[in-house]
């Protein structure tokens, strides 16, 4: 894959006397300024990090433009025992830019934003090669000489205001890619971390919240590496993406201006200087950050996703409380776990979900009172007809998931295809009953009714079923009022047993 053009090289350095240093710098016509790069580029407690890749987001030339950048960090500090001379020790990051106004004239980058989102990632390689080699000089003239090499590379990746062609599939789930090393390969290991409340998280990125995720650090500085922090939130905005196929429908079904909300967009390691632009933003995010008095600034996000090596946490911001999947989220992640884990030479039933995640009980509902009430009374009175089977009512799973091989590849394409098939199960349902609502008005049982002011349209426990919901949580209800008021701006009433039978008021 061809790489995209950059607009700007730079070299940052620790030095233990003098702090945060901005040894070299070059971009095209000098248009784009240096501010800051030297704290975004190198790790929160370098001193035990040897090495990191950092993807990170600034400001523009032009107001409420991003730069995406990436930046490798290497230090020599923990291979040097017994160190005396403190002038011995290097903490280097090289890094490059990208403007991606640069992008939308080439073919790969035009019509899928997540190309976008990673297409600094290409990089790494080159980048780690050189600080490698950088940081084993000797002496300053070998260091200053060095720089050549960094002019070369600049002069030979930079924008040159011509048009690219670049020859490979605008999906990000390209198999050539995901070998070749993409900030999606880490998705399987995202979904184990997180368990069932991973679908949690898809949901309110579907509700394109302003998120900050975050990790704990001890004492020792052990925590997360920015890096992988950074595919995180990659990855959570890639899987709540909005499928091509289904833009321009959902765009036509709607009157809000939807086109800034395909995506939930990643900023990435957010440092306390960017309060200020975060504050001033208008649309939607998903950043990460290792600076904690972020996450104490109220009023600019919504959620707080907290990692952990025990538990990750998902906060409301307004609330305060921890949320958590719901009963039918667990099923469906159980599902998904013991396929991930089966033994193939196990001759069980494949359907069996009897392999328990551990953080299962920890992060997610119980099976609630009226559901078991309902499904007791429906038993009854049809004398055990009315049920669906296990395999129809989590039959999206086990297609995808179904006797899975242990092919990397295979399982991280199952995962990006199996949760844009569950967004799209949603939005289609709702796009054709306020279609239907529209067209038929108070004749259709899910009518729309019109105030001057406001549009309501009601739905029962049968629709939220067939979007692939629980009916019986009060969240998925409540998820789905708010879905529709963010892309539609319509209210949601829900009717039918939900009244008397569910937490949904």
């Amino acid at each position: 894959m061809a790489k995209p053009p950059i607009c700007a090289i730079f070299l940052t350095k620790f030095d233990v006397h003098k702090g945060y240093e901005l040894i070299y710098y070059k971009s095209i016509d000098n248009i784009y300024d240096s501010k800051d790069l030297e704290f975004k580029s190198i790790p929160s407690g370098l001193h035990s990090v040897e090495s990191d890749v950092i993807c990170f987001t600034k400001n523009g030339k032009i107001p409420e433009s991003l730069l995406y950048g990436l930046s490798v960090f290497k230090q020599n500090s923990l291979q040097l025992k017994d160190v005396v001379d403190r002038s011995k020790v290097k903490m280097y990051s090289l890094g490059i830019l990208i403007d991606p106004r640069h992008l939308k004239s080439i073919d790969e980058f035009k019509n899928w934003d997540a190309k976008i989102y990673s297409c600094m990632w290409v990089f790494k390689t080159e980048l780690t090669s050189m600080i490698s080699e950088f940081i084993q000089l000797d002496t300053k003239e070998q260091e200053d000489d060095y720089l050549n090499k960094f002019e070369s590379f600049f002069d030979n990746y930079k924008y040159k205001n011509e048009i690219s062609k670049v020859h490979s599939s605008p999906q990000i789930t390209s198999e050539d890619e995901i070998k070749s090393d993409h900030m999606v390969d880490s998705l399987v290991d995202i979904i184990d971390d997180f368990g069932p409340l991973i679908f949690k998280i898809w949901k309110i990125s579907l509700l394109r919240k302003c998120i900050i995720i975050n990790s704990i650090h001890d004492g020792n500085h052990n925590g997360i590496l920015i890096g992988d922090i950074c595919k995180i939130i990659f990855c959570i905005s890639l899987i709540s993406s909005i499928p091509k196929e289904l833009q321009k429908r959902l765009e036509k079904s709607s009157k809000k201006d939807l086109s800034d909300m395909m995506f939930n967009k990643p900023i990435y390691n957010i440092c306390v200087n960017d309060i200020d632009t975060i504050v001033q933003m208008d649309t939607n995010y998903i950043a990460c950050t290792t600076d904690q008095i972020i996450t104490e600034r109220k009023g600019i996000y919504d959620y707080n996703i907290l990692l952990s090596k025990e538990c990750p946490q998902i906060i409301n911001a307004i609330t305060g409380d921890n949320e958590y999947a719901t009963f039918r989220d667990n099923e469906k992640f159980q599902i998904i776990y013991s396929q991930f884990n089966h033994d193939s030479n196990n001759n069980n039933n494949n359907n069996s979900t009897s392999i328990i995640h551990p953080l299962s009980s920890k992060v997610s509902e119980r099976r609630s009172i009226q559901e078991l009430i309902w499904t007791g009374l429906s038993w009854w009175a049809s004398a055990g007809e009315s049920f669906s089977s296990h395999n129809e009512i989590f039959a999206n799973e086990y297609e995808f998931f179904d006797n899975i091989s242990n092919d990397k590849v295979e399982r991280l394409i199952s995962l990006v295809g199996y949760f844009q098939r569950i967004t799209m199960k949603i939005f289609l349902v709702l796009i054709d009953r306020i279609r239907v609502g529209n067209e038929e008005g108070n004749e259709y049982d899910n009518d729309i009714e019109e105030d001057e002011d406001k549009i309501t349209i009601s739905f029962d426990p049968h629709d939220i079923e067939e979007m692939g919901l629980d009916p019986y949580s009060n969240g998925d209800c409540e998820f789905i009022k708010e879905l529709v008021e963010v892309w539609w701006g319509i209210e949601v009433r829900i009717g039918g047993y939900f009244d008397d039978c569910c937490f949904c008021p």
